[in-house]
């Protein structure tokens, strides 16, 4: 293979010490980063010894290189993971599913609080976690706040919070609260992860049995639904490791351009949650994809004590890049019976990561044209809207195109409230649609697709009639259990697709595509009006800074999850501040 004679030459001229290099196309970009002990002993192999087609691409977009020395490996290893993080290149493996999972962190704080976070950070305090989801995160969450109470005001208001005469603030509030007190409250924090919560059982018995011994039934049965909760967690944890330690398993496969790998969390001995990634690669070694994966994964997820991978992997550069780690290879027993099983999941993400990519090579749209006798059917757009109250009735579309998702051409439309039924609001949501395109000389649909029946159809058939167009259309009318039961022509005959074919399934995914769509529109106005009617009632809020508010936090929920820092980067008045989060934590979560 013919070389670029001045890439030979800036080859010849690297030192052999360890660094990294960096390898860039005909237009200056970094395509690929890599590490080095020696780095012209490593660059010297990577483009004289093109073992396969997939690294001869690799070399052939070369066209110069660079090169950052370290004084040694562990230093180029970091560097390595820096410089991938800034420039993506493309040659590098970068998954596409970074995932952040739900974490709870205690703040490391003078008066420490809960938070609900998505990525732990070393140096912000303790975490629990990895959760395999928000919302199991945040039931226990709500729990800990009742049952092992830390700050949960702003402190420092001169005056008992309402969370404290609830029993779910330490006190910070009005009082100084002794450190001795969080260290108490941390301590059975982590006796509850462990499942050790006899004694937080023991005096939640007491109290209930207190209050109901004085008659204070409702308090009592807050208690009783508190025990439950505990019980209900506790009968989520099998215990695999009595020594209660953290540990990672992480295993892959790796077929053709493919790779699965999986990582199974292990938090003080039980199964907490499961990463997995599916990757196209086509340029690294299995070492380089395992590194990279690491580096990425932990950037985002606490490290565990420990962290077991197959024989395949050697450790020795992954034990300099994560120095606190201790990284194994299991031989025999339950840690390797483990980490067969994440390889077993590897295999089963890889399976199924297969078989979606066939459905998406299926072009749903060219077999509905065959059951619409349609001869083209190339842009097709899906109306609904949403009207639970009068007041905030919306509309959403949602386009498709060559089979596939438009997301650029969603539109929501907010409709008018004096609109009287499905019919008007359908009406309006279609002609503004459709004169926009008309007005714009943009192209129109082949087929518009309504989340209903007869008078939606109708609707749209008589708003067509007004911009004179002609547009096939066709209704999903729902059973009263609000699946999709049949689909309607615009002469109000029944298509006959079978419910269990893929073409009935795609058009019931579409109809609950847009349905989530409107609804999730319809909350976020409902929420905005709710946040605009709360900071209008704060003193020294005014439309501007209810328009900055709005601008970060766009619901109230947002609004009210935020943290004191947060809020001060909008909220500059500290006086204003103080009002704002004692108006919002005033309401009970």
């Amino acid at each position: 293979m013919k070389k670029n004679q001045v890439l030979m030459q800036e080859i010849k001229n690297l030192p052999n010490v360890p660094g990294c290099y960096i390898f860039k196309n005909s237009n200056d970009e970094i395509i690929y980063v890599g590490k080095a002990k020696a780095l012209k002993k490593r660059v010297n192999s990577y483009v004289n010894k093109v073992n396969n087609y997939k690294t001869m691409q690799l070399v052939n977009d070369i066209r110069s290189l660079d090169f950052i020395t370290t004084t040694n490996e562990k230093e180029a290893l970091i560097l390595e993971q820096t410089l991938i993080k800034q420039y993506h290149p493309k040659y590098n493996i970068l998954l596409a599913d970074d995932k952040r999972y739900p974490y709870i962190q205690v703040t490391n704080e003078k008066d420490p609080q809960y938070r609900y976070v998505r990525k732990a950070s070393r140096d912000q305090g303790r975490y629990y976690g990895p959760f395999p989801d928000g919302t199991g995160a945040r039931e226990i969450l709500k729990l800990l706040e009742r049952i092992i109470p830390l700050r949960k005001c702003a402190g420092n208001l001169g005056k008992a919070c309402l969370y404290y005469h609830l029993g779910q603030c330490s006190g910070a509030c009005f009082k100084e609260v002794p450190w001795s007190y969080y260290q108490e409250q941390i301590s059975k924090i982590d006796q509850f992860f462990k499942g050790n919560v006899s004694e937080i059982k023991k005096q939640l018995q007491n109290s209930m049995m207190v209050s109901s011994d004085n008659l204070q039934f409702e308090a009592a049965n807050r208690i009783k639904t508190l025990l439950e909760k505990i019980d209900i967690f506790l009968s989520q944890q099998l215990v695999e490791f009595q020594d209660f330690s953290n540990r990672d398993f992480i295993n892959f496969i790796q077929e053709d351009n493919l790779i699965s790998v999986v990582t199974l969390f292990y938090r003080n001995g039980k199964l907490q949650a499961k990463d997995e990634q599916v990757a196209k690669n086509n340029y690294l070694d299995m070492q380089d994809f395992i590194r990279n994966y690491c580096s990425q994964l932990y950037s985002k997820n606490t490290l565990p004590q420990e962290i077991y991978l197959p024989h395949e992997i050697e450790l020795e550069e992954l034990k300099l890049l994560f120095e606190n780690v201790k990284f194994i290879h299991p031989v025999k027993g339950k840690k390797e019976q483990i980490l067969a099983i994440a390889k077993t999941n590897a295999v089963y993400a890889w399976k199924n990561y297969l078989e979606k990519a066939k459905r998406e090579e299926v072009n749903m749209m060219k077999v509905l044209a065959q059951w619409l006798k349609m001869k083209t059917l190339n842009h097709l757009e899906v109306f609904d809207v949403s009207n639970l109250y009068q007041n905030a009735s919306v509309g959403a579309m949602i386009v498709y195109k060559e089979g596939k998702p438009s997301f650029n051409d969603y539109r929501r439309f907010l409709l008018n409230p004096e609109s009287k039924g499905d019919y008007q609001r359908f009406g309006e949501m279609i002609y503004r649609r459709y004169h926009s395109l008309l007005v714009n000389k943009q192209p129109l649909p082949d087929l518009i697709i309504v989340d209903g029946g007869k008078p939606q159809i109708s609707a749209t058939l008589e708003q067509l009639k007004l911009l004179n167009l002609e547009i096939p259309i066709i209704g999903l009318v729902k059973n009263r259990k609000h699946q999709t039961d049949r689909v309607l022509t615009d002469k109000f005959q029944v298509v006959h697709i079978p419910k269990n074919d893929i073409c009935f399934l795609f058009l019931a995914n579409l109809q609950d595509q847009v349905h989530n769509y409107a609804i999730k529109y319809h909350k976020m106005k409902r929420s905005q009006s709710m946040i605009n009617s709360f900071l209008a009632t704060v003193p020294g809020i005014g439309p501007k800074l209810q328009k900055d508010i709005l601008a970060k936090f766009p619901d109230f929920k947002s609004l009210q999850a935020a943290s004191y820092d947060e809020l001060k980067q909008v909220v500059k008045s500290t006086v204003v501040l103080k009002k704002l989060w004692t108006e919002l934590h005033s309401f009970v979560k």
